[in-house]
């Protein structure tokens, strides 16, 4: 054994010595087969290449023994196992199969050294039509930086819109070039048209003179004579119509009735005697009767030919034998004369209808003629006359219509352009008489087509809003009609269209003027146009509206928390700052002359602001420290008027005496409710209820005691307020007292019907306190029966501005009872809701609510503000475009039928029922059923003739709609004609 080992170890050193010791290193990845022939060629480094299935052939070794000594030199054996092994579990799972080490698939090398250079856009693989955005943007920026990004962005953005302008660019050139195709176009068709006439006379002339050289002269004439001497074939127009007039007297004399068919007309005239011809029978071709055939130039007359009868009495024995008797006449466009051929029995060698003819007549009948004489040139004359008759009336036919239609075309040209020329009838029939004529602009002759050229342009340059060059051009235009005094047809066209586009270059100029008011150098701009434009007068009512409206809504933003002394200072701060910057804007930018406008403006901003002064300080005693504060302030902001030259300090508020001209509208002295002293009882309530029931007001304690009473019922009532049915629901009273009676005739009095009032008692009706009295007695006499919602007229601010203020001072002197209502309105519910289902409330929906539950978490208890979800509920109306709007009111929002079909999804309802706008037929459907608006004040203000209606829900939730017109009231032929007209 040990001598084995010596030769085993003698072995492994004798031999041929290698001139390197092999060196033996960690195990490698194999990424490749190792070649066969030695070769030492591998993939490159980090290259995952996948593993062949077939097994690697072993490499030839020097020996056997050799290779197991090396191999029992690498490996191991592990004798003492981990205590944890557990020689019972499964195997290890297999990998999953990566996708990512597929040779397909090419992941972009790790940039290490941060984002490289930022993306540049190829313009040429964005004109790719077979270009995947998807894949090119991740391709471009997969390793770029959120500002490369950005930038990238930035340039496409600038792409598009050098793009955009370039096709802008090109559609104006393009229709340049289109409208002078179609110039050319239009000459190409004229000239065709004449060419066509031309040769349609080359060809009729043509045949005419091949049919007079190849026939006989035919010499025919009325009864056998009619002689065409040379004087008769002049050209000359008298003696031609005398003529004619001569051969229809002559026709009329010798064909009885024949004036029947025939009446006398311009140009009639007989060109053809045809002579005797025999009637034919259709089917055997027997002769039927004599006849004889005239030819005019527009009819064909046969007449028939009878013997005269010589034994009558009276008879005329000096005439001819034979009598012509008109039997048909047609008009030659109407029939068709044509040559029947040689067929049928023989007679004497010849065919009978070789001599025929035959006249096919509008209504299909056809009648057969037979010249007596055979062989004569009778049929071949009439054949040809007749021919040369119809060509003659088809051509002047096609010449009245061409004529016409020409004319037709410059009409519909003309008010295809203009639709506004349809109204001028007279001026449009001149124009389609001289279409051709031509007006001299700098020296070079044009027609009228020229001025519809520069119609386009004008219209271009309204359209792209290039005011400098569209002015520009009506100055041109303008002077260019004023110098066409000796063509009357061509100024007033040149007039018409250019005050036409004017009138909308204006508009659109004044609507940017009311847009940008407030900057001094647009409005300057602005107006130098329309200075141009010979507006200046609308241009200095406009202005002046929209910075009095201006005025008006930053006053209606002050509101009014308790502190009178910083209420008074934010509408006189507001007032007298516009007032000043307005006046010394109108100074800068409109002419001297105009400066009394802006003055007579400057002092109705004044009395306005003076009236609202004098009614905040009615409650305030005159000369006491608050009154005094007040107009201090309001005096300092005045004194902002003496910089620019404005006056007015001997404008003074008016004092608080009560106007009466409204006190007895209705009523007399008595009209008053007795004052009750003692504690408010359900029998003092219902006392109260029956005054107000007769129209007569409560007395001021009397007020203060039922809103006390009112507060404490509502203010326990939820923004959500529960309703059960069945319930009559009704929209806006807005005082119409008289009206609100016919309204409990018609649903059924209380508390016999449950009723629900979506608010606006108040404003702009006669009784508004008599109205709103009545509706919080109702509530607190039957609380279960009636349920009355806040309005967006129950507001200090509204009521001050639409009557209800002013109705409180007529009728108590004070305005006590108006701020006892407005502190009662605080507490009235928002909202209603009626089984779950019918969502009701006054104005609309808001962005801030989703669930109802928003609704019920809102403080109700203020003043309605000017903005937020409170707001959004009394001011929102529903739209016909989806989503939210911007509302023209000034307060809320628009919503479309995609909202309000996710509100009521999302809160199980199944309609919102709400009032706030005026419909003509009481109710009104919209957005799919998804909203109705009830309005319960007919004849609206006392002048819109609307309807008004009330919806019935019955147990079974089913809507019925009630419609009723305004009831007389009592009174009121008695209205003053200085009644104030609150109405928006």
């Amino acid at each position: 054994m040990s001598e084995e080992r010596s030769k085993i170890t003698l072995s492994l050193r004798s031999g041929k010595r290698r001139k390197a010791r092999p060196v033996i290193s960690a195990p490698r990845q194999i990424s490749a087969p190792i070649p066969q022939d030695g070769s030492t060629g591998g993939a490159p480094a980090g290259a995952m290449l996948p593993i062949p299935e077939a097994p690697r052939p072993r490499p030839v070794g020097a020996g056997g023994k050799t290779s197991d000594l090396v191999k029992r030199r690498f490996s191991s054996r592990f004798n003492n196992l981990p205590p944890e092994f557990d020689a019972a579990a499964p195997p290890v799972p297999s990998l999953p199969p990566l996708e990512r080490f597929n040779t397909d698939y090419q992941p972009p090398p790790p940039s290490r050294a941060g984002p490289g250079a930022a993306p540049v856009v190829d313009l040429k693989a964005l004109r790719d039509p077979n270009l995947v955005p998807d894949q090119y943007v991740a391709s471009v920026l997969s390793e770029a930086s959120e500002d490369q990004i950005q930038e990238y962005m930035e340039s496409l953005q600038g792409i598009k819109a050098r793009a955009a302008a370039d096709l802008q660019q090109n559609l104006l050139q393009n229709r340049t070039q289109f409208i002078k195709i179609s110039k050319e176009a239009e000459k190409l068709k004229g000239e065709m048209r004449a060419l066509r006439n031309l040769m349609s006379e080359l060809k009729a002339n043509t045949t005419a003179l091949r049919q007079a050289s190849g026939r006989n002269e035919v010499d025919s004439s009325i009864g056998g004579a009619v002689t065409m001497s040379k004087r008769d074939k002049r050209s000359s127009v008298a003696d031609r119509s005398a003529l004619w007039t001569s051969q229809m007297q002559t026709l009329y004399k010798t064909v009885e009735g024949s004036q029947k068919f025939l009446p006398n007309a311009i140009g009639r005239h007989v060109v053809l005697n045809a002579g005797p011809w025999i009637e034919l029978d259709n089917a055997t071709y027997k002769s039927r009767r004599a006849m004889q055939i005239f030819l005019l130039n527009d009819h064909l007359l046969i007449a028939s030919r009878k013997k005269r009868k010589v034994d009558a009495p009276n008879a005329d024995t000096r005439g001819p034998m034979v009598k012509l008797v008109a039997d048909r006449c047609w008009p030659l466009l109407d029939i068709e004369v044509i040559e029947m051929p040689g067929t049928g029995d023989s007679m004497g060698g010849r065919n009978k209808l070789a001599d025929a003819i035959m006249v096919r007549g509008g209504g299909q009948e056809t009648f057969i003629y037979r010249t007596e004489k055979p062989e004569a040139s009778e049929k071949k004359a009439l054949m040809m006359n007749v021919r040369k008759a119809v060509e003659e009336l088809r051509k002047g036919l096609q010449s009245e219509m061409e004529a016409h239609n020409k004319a037709r075309e410059t009409i519909n040209y003309f008010a295809s352009r203009d639709p506004g020329l349809l109204q001028k009838t007279e001026l449009l029939e001149t124009l389609s008489d001289i279409k051709d004529m031509m007006i001299e602009v700098d020296g070079k002759q044009q027609n009228l087509r020229w001025v519809e050229g520069q119609m386009d342009e004008l219209d271009i340059d309204i359209a792209l809003q290039g005011f400098e060059p569209a002015v520009a051009r009506v100055e041109k235009l303008k002077a260019l009609a004023r110098g066409l005094k000796g063509n009357t047809v061509a100024q007033d066209f040149i007039n018409f269209e250019v005050e036409e586009r004017c009138a909308k270059l204006a508009t659109i100029i004044i609507h940017g003027m009311e847009t940008t008011h407030h900057q001094q150098s647009k409005t300057k701009r602005n107006l130098s146009w329309l200075a141009r434009l010979g507006y200046e007068d609308r241009a200095r009512e406009a202005y002046l509206a929209a910075r009095g409206d201006t005025i008006h809504k930053r006053a209606r933003q002050c509101l009014f928390q308790g502190d009178l002394h910083l209420y008074i200072w934010q509408l006189s701060f507001v007032y007298f700052t516009l007032i000043h910057n307005t006046v010394q804007c109108f100074q800068s930018c409109f002419p001297p002359p105009m400066m009394s406008t802006c003055v007579k403006w400057a002092k109705e901003q004044v009395e306005a602001f003076n009236v609202i002064l004098a009614r905040q300080l009615s409650s305030t005693e005159p000369g006491g420290p608050e009154w005094t504060k007040c107009m201090d302030q309001a005096k300092e902001h005045a004194k902002k008027l003496s910089d620019v030259g404005l006056d007015f300090t001997s404008l003074k508020p008016p004092h608080l005496i009560m106007d009466t001209n409204m006190e007895d509208v209705g009523r007399g002295p008595t009209d008053v409710a007795p004052v009750h002293t003692e504690p408010a009882t359900r029998s003092t309530l219902e006392q109260w209820i029956e005054n107000l029931m007769n129209c007569k007001q409560l007395s001021e304690a009397d007020v203060q005691r039922l809103c006390d009473m009112g507060r404490e019922v509502v203010q326990d009532e939820s923004n959500v307020q529960p309703v059960k049915c069945p319930v009559t629901v009704c929209g806006d009273i807005h005082g119409q007292f008289h009206d609100l009676m016919e309204l409990f005739k018609i649903g059924g009095p209380s508390p016999d019907t449950n009723y629900l009032f979506m608010g606006d008692y108040v404003d702009r009706g006669y009784y508004s306190v008599e109205t709103v009295s009545l509706l919080v007695a109702l509530k607190i006499r039957y609380p279960q029966r009636i349920t009355i919602l806040r309005g967006n007229h129950e507001s200090r601010q509204i009521t001050q501005v639409y009557g209800f203020y002013d109705e409180c001072l007529r009728k108590y002197g004070n305005a006590n009872v108006w701020k006892i209502f407005t502190d009662f309105f605080d507490y009235l519910p928002l909202t209603a809701l009626i089984e779950n289902q019918i969502f009701c409330l006054h104005g609309g929906l808001s962005p801030s609510i989703d669930t109802l539950d928003n609704i019920r978490a809102l403080d109700r208890v203020q003043e309605v503000p000017h903005e937020g979800p409170m707001c959004d509920l009394l001011w929102s109306d529903p739209d016909d475009r989806c989503g939210w709007g911007i509302s023209p009111r000034g307060a809320g929002y628009t919503f479309g039928q995609d909202i309000s079909e996710a509100f009521n999804h999302n809160n199980g309802l199944t309609l919102v029922a709400r009032a706030h706008q005026l419909v003509m037929e009481g109710y009104n459907w919209s957005q799919d059923r998804n909203v109705v608006t009830i309005f319960s004040a007919p004849n609206y203000c006392y002048r819109c003739g609307n309807q008004a209606a009330i919806m019935e829900i019955d147990e079974h939730l089913k809507y019925t709609f009630l419609q009723f017109d305004p009831c007389p009231r009592a009174g009121e032929p008695m209205v003053s004609r200085r009644t104030p007209d609150y109405f928006l």
